[in-house]
């Protein structure tokens, strides 16, 4: 699954917790089209990753940030799990047979719903 959904993409690893790693991170986000986070509610803001610091060194940045439940909620700060997602959306009671029990589907479907709506935003602003 991994190897299907990353085909002929580069990758690269950063420790955000040191000054390099950040400086690397920055200095991509620079030259970047798009960034894409997930970090918690203020997460990105306090390692100088949010969209205000890295907007300023690139105005054409399209900044997509994905949370798991609205940063207007107390809920803000909860974790987005896909599992967790399915089953508090309802999706996990439509699968699986009659009789039992909330079934989780196969796949990732909420990681791969939200990736897919990301995706199509990013793509309208872009355009």
């Amino acid at each position: 699954y991994f190897n299907s959904a990353n085909r002929n993409k580069r990758s690269i690893a950063l420790d955000l917790q040191d000054e390099a790693g950040l400086a690397v991170a920055r200095r991509l986000a620079a030259r970047a089209d798009v960034v894409i986070e997930n970090f918690k509610p203020g997460g990105a803001d306090r390692l100088g990753l949010g969209y205000a610091e890295l907007s300023a060194s690139n105005p054409r940045l399209v900044y997509c940030s994905i949370s798991g439940y609205s940063r207007a909620t107390a809920e803000a700060q909860r974790p987005g799990y896909d599992l967790v997602v399915q089953g508090e959306a309802g999706i996990m009671a439509m699968n699986g047979e009659e009789g039992q029990g909330p079934l989780k589907f196969g796949v990732a479907a909420v990681d791969m719903f939200t990736g897919m709506y990301a995706g199509q935003a990013i793509l309208a602003a872009l355009y």
